[in-house]
């Protein structure tokens, strides 16, 4: 069965040997890579555009409710 967590314990045990070979003057040198990221969906009730495309779809209903007057 996969583990649900990010890593094991393990997996994680092995992670701590390969830096302690590292270890300089009681110092272990380590980086990290921070990913980000932030989307937007539209609301409900909006068309939602097709990947790669320029195509939107919507209901008949979700136009009746919009128009100006």
């Amino acid at each position: 069965m996969r583990s649900r967590g990010l890593t094991g314990k393990a997996r994680y045990q092995r992670m701590l040997a390969a830096y302690e070979t590292m270890r300089v003057d009681g110092r272990i040198p380590a980086t990290w890579e921070v990913v980000s990221a932030h989307a937007w969906g539209p609301p409900i009730g909006q068309p939602r555009r097709v990947p790669g495309g320029e195509v939107a779809t919507f209901s008949l209903d979700s136009l009746r409710g919009s128009r100006r007057k």
